[in-house]
Order: C-alpha cells, then structure tokens, then sequence
C-alpha cells in the first residue's frame, strides 16, 4: 500500500466514522443520553491488518474482532492498553474454551462471557498472563436459538460466578436484540 493509499483509506474511515458518530449523537439526544457515554467499537472484521492503522490514524481507538485468532495477529501487532498501546482490543464474538489462552493475552474487554466453565477457563488463563480481564456477560435477551449467551434468569448466577474469580472483573452486559426490520418491530421487539 503506497503511502497515497494509506492517507486515502484513513480520510475514507474517517469520514464514515464521523458520520456513525453523528447517529451516535442523534440517538442519544433522542433519548436523553450523553453522547460521550457510548463507546463506538471499529470491527476489523476479516480485514488484513493493513486498514488497522488506518482505522487508528483516522481516531478510532476501541477496535473489535469476532474471532481471536484474527485478533491475536493484529493485536501481537498494534498492542491494546492493557499492554501498553494506544488501542483498546474487545473480542466480540463467542470464544472456545481451548481458545482462551489468546483471550486473555490480547483482549482489553471481552464481550461474550455465556458460561461459567469459559468464565473458569479465561480466569486461569489470565491468571497465567498475569492480568485482569474486564468482561461483559452475554445475556440472549432475544431468546433466539442461533444466539449466544446466558439466559437471562440464569444471569445473576453467572455474575455471581465470575464475582468470585479473580482474574475476571465483570463490567457490564451485552445482549443483541431480534433483527428490527422497521420503526413498528423497534418498538415490538427492540425496546422491551
């Protein structure tokens, strides 16, 4: 990539970023929020890494991956914060336990904590990389079978689990709602 491509692939994410940050802003008016609440993460998705510092260059600085073995390579190099970088990796997609050890070498927050068997497994991991690793617990708020996550009568359990560990620090939640296919399902499905 020429250094002409580089500076075109930056202006390019950049701009697109500005627009999401936009609806960002919009939406948080729309419902009373504070803009600076809501944390924009750049799915690098499949990418090679070239459009990672691209992405860093045009501001984004929270970058996510849905599977860790792309994450480690881009992560091994452009390290996270918790390592000393200036980018902060969340892993966004389920995870293997056998897969753990990646986990917590690379990631800053992981979004898809579902049981207490992968909660056990990363705690020993992060353990061995000696760290802690923020975590959000994946509730299945939609009750949809193809997604991932705890249900959400077994939620307080979970976070009682993942409590007791102590290389885990539980942050939040993170659940996906049904597919809205217009403003009616938004209020329907969405919303509740």
């Amino acid at each position: 990539m020429t250094s002409t491509d580089s500076t075109d692939l930056t202006a390019a994410i950049a701009e697109r970023a500005e627009r999401v940050r936009q609806q960002i802003a919009d939406a948080a008016h729309r419902s009373g929020r504070d803009a600076a609440d809501v944390t924009l993460v750049a799915v690098t998705k499949t990418r090679p890494l070239a459009p990672v510092p691209a992405a860093v260059a045009a501001g984004l600085r929270d970058l996510g991956e849905t599977r860790v073995q792309e994450q480690s390579e881009t992560a091994a190099a452009l390290l996270g914060a918790h390592a000393g970088g200036d980018v902060r990796w969340h892993l966004i997609g389920s995870l293997q336990r056998n897969k753990s050890r990646d986990a917590a070498a690379y990631s800053d927050l992981f979004h898809a904590l579902d049981s207490g068997r992968l909660a056990r497994a990363l705690d020993k991991k992060a353990a061995d990389a000696d760290r802690v690793l923020p975590v959000l617990v994946q509730v299945n708020i939609s009750g949809e079978e193809a997604k991932h996550g705890v249900e959400p009568e077994a939620t307080l359990d979970l976070l009682a689990a993942v409590s007791d560990l102590e290389h885990l620090t539980p942050v939040g939640l993170m659940g996906m709602a049904q597919i809205a296919r217009d403003e009616a399902d938004l209020e329907r499905i969405v919303r509740p």
